[in-house]
């Protein structure tokens, strides 16, 4: 829902997100999620647009952080059913889980895709 007045500003049943016009109402403004500084609905594209992407990214990440956890569960069970004892001290496995978290978010690209 987009508005300007404050006759719109009391109505959040109306829609999951409120949008206001820079030239609105304060109580508008402050009642809504997003203000719009440009005119026109550019700004609501533009809005959807990067928050589809921001999503995708977020999505992405989960799940290869899901399988990326899983793999590695699976790699010391196995090396400890084998061998009988641990083959990753506590400290090196947080040190692995930290960096290759850091290396997937380095290489997702702008669509929030694995590379």
């Amino acid at each position: 829902m987009t508005g300007d007045g404050v006759n719109d500003a009391s109505r959040p049943e109306a829609g999951r997100g409120r949008i206001a016009v820079s030239n609105a109402t304060d109580i508008a403004k402050k009642s809504s999620s997003v203000v719009l500084s440009l005119e026109g609905f550019e700004g609501i594209f533009d809005m959807i647009v990067i928050g589809r992407m921001v999503h995708q990214r977020i999505s992405s990440w989960t799940i290869n952080k899901i399988i990326r956890t899983f793999k590695r569960v699976v790699f010391i069970v196995l090396a400890f059913i084998l061998t009988g004892r641990f083959v990753v001290s506590t400290f090196n496995m947080i040190l692995l889980l930290f960096l290759s978290d850091y290396v997937t978010l380095s290489h997702l690209n702008r669509q929030g895709q694995v590379l």
